[in-house]
């Protein structure tokens, strides 16, 4: 790597904007601007002035101090990386990644320290950026905050076993109860939560799984599955019962046609 380049091109090249005012809708310094509101000036642009990344101080070690993980500091250079080298290409599936890790990272901030001296307006005004048509799904990362922000007000903490636990009401769709399943060893709840994301057709290797099973709760509480099976059982009834009726009326015009000529 050019000795010139703190990390990667990215980070680098963010930095050196973000320091020198320009380039101010660029994606990538406005990530690193977001990092720094996270952790403020001290802990992105020493290091940097430093030429610290894995040091005592540095980058990863100062990234870490509310409890991000080291694997996850490696992804997120990975990602802000790629989306830089690919940021000519719209939509960037980097770019929801890298906001998603940011958001992971406030939410673990704001669980470290007093909720007073926390700036959400600041935040979500710079997270919710206009994309300029990175982003796949406009409304995937309001999504995922609104359900990181909704674990942190209700103070769930997914660690461990608690990590598995879904809501009553999803445990009810498939004939459990919360109270039940909780007390279940992990590798049965893991097997019924594996029977909650298929009764929702969800897909549980996403990261998201937990928001999308709210979801799907939600929407089944005014549409239940079993009206809207009853519904389409109804339309397939009726389209067997319409081409029922029209072959037989064909079949009847043609036997009055057969007939008629008959006696001519």
């Amino acid at each position: 790597m050019n000795a010139n380049i703190f990390i990667n091109e990215a980070i680098n090249n963010g930095i050196i904007n973000y320091l020198n005012k320009q380039n101010n809708d660029d994606i990538t310094t406005n990530f690193i601007k977001i990092l720094i509101n996270i952790y403020g000036d001290l802990d992105i642009i020493n290091p940097y002035k430093t030429n610290n990344e894995n040091g005592m101080g540095g980058f990863d070690e100062n990234i870490c101090k509310f409890g991000y993980s080291k694997e996850s500091v490696s992804l997120f250079k990975k990602n802000i990386l790629e989306f830089y080298l690919s940021r000519d290409r719209k939509p960037n599936k980097y770019y929801n990644e890298v906001l998603k890790q940011l958001i992971d990272m406030f939410i673990l901030k704001t669980k470290s320290i007093d909720k007073d001296k926390i700036d959400y307006t600041s935040f979500e005004n710079m997270i919710f950026m206009d994309s300029n048509g990175y982003t796949i799904d406009d409304k995937e990362i309001k999504k995922y905050y609104s359900f990181k922000k909704k674990q942190l007000d209700f103070d769930v903490t997914y660690t461990l076993k608690d990590n598995n636990l879904l809501s009553n009401e999803a445990y009810q769709m498939v004939g459990y109860s919360y109270d039940n399943v909780k007390n279940m060893p992990e590798d049965k709840i893991q097997e019924i939560n594996t029977q909650v994301f298929n009764y929702f057709n969800i897909d549980s290797t996403k990261d998201d799984k937990y928001l999308r099973v709210d979801q799907a709760v939600e929407y089944y509480k005014e549409y239940p599955k079993e009206e809207v099976k009853k519904e389409e059982n109804g339309y397939v009834e009726f389209l067997l019962i319409s081409g029922f009726i029209s072959i037989t009326l064909l079949v009847i015009g043609l036997l009055v046609g057969v007939i008629l000529r008959w006696k001519n």
